[in-house]
């Protein structure tokens, strides 16, 4: 007989729930299909998660196995365990999708349950940031160039008063010459 796996519950750190195992649809009617407006969005400081899963069996719960794989971090399925929870931490930021599985006493595979979400990066990461520390540094450059461009002023303005005393020096020495012959 079919049967599902189901998510029962997502929390993020040590008691924050943000899904308590049923999603609805557009008419307010619970569904185990998550819609794209459902997706959590969750700032980077949250990117440690906690997934509960379940499969209704009534022959022999601890017979139960679970095998759950996280798209977007996991290379693949993991083996088969009893265990019905999973701790992700330090997860980078990115799109992902948890996908759970469960086989029975029967060794009847259930048809997956998915939990999707994203992690935001951290503001230093963000295009925003990108684009302040490019205009950063186009402002560095300029102030660079302003910089060095006066500073290259004011050696030529020290060198050309240098040549024109120098000039007028010669001058007069050249006129104390002509004045002696």
């Amino acid at each position: 007989q079919e049967y599902a796996a189901l998510i029962r519950q997502v929390t993020l750190g040590e008691d924050s729930v943000i899904f308590g195992g049923a999603f609805y649809n557009d008419d307010k009617r619970v569904t185990m299909d998550q819609s794209s407006n459902l997706v959590f969005e969750l700032p980077y400081a949250y990117n440690s998660i906690t997934f509960n899963y379940a499969a209704p069996s009534f022959e022999d719960e601890k017979g139960v196995l679970f095998s759950y794989y996280l798209e977007g971090f996991d290379k693949g399925w993991s083996s088969w365990s009893q265990d019905a929870k999973k701790y992700y931490t330090n997860l980078s930021e990115g799109d992902y999708r948890f996908r759970v599985k469960a086989n029975n006493v029967y060794e009847n595979e259930s048809t997956e349950a998915v939990y999707a979400f994203t992690i935001l990066p951290p503001w230093q990461r963000t295009v925003l940031a990108y684009i302040g520390l490019f205009l950063g540094f186009i402002g560095f450059v300029w102030m660079a160039i302003r910089v060095s461009t006066k500073g290259l002023q004011n050696i030529i303005k020290e060198k050309t008063a240098e040549v024109v005393m120098q000039k007028e020096e010669i001058e007069m020495k050249n006129q104390d010459i002509t004045d002696s012959i």
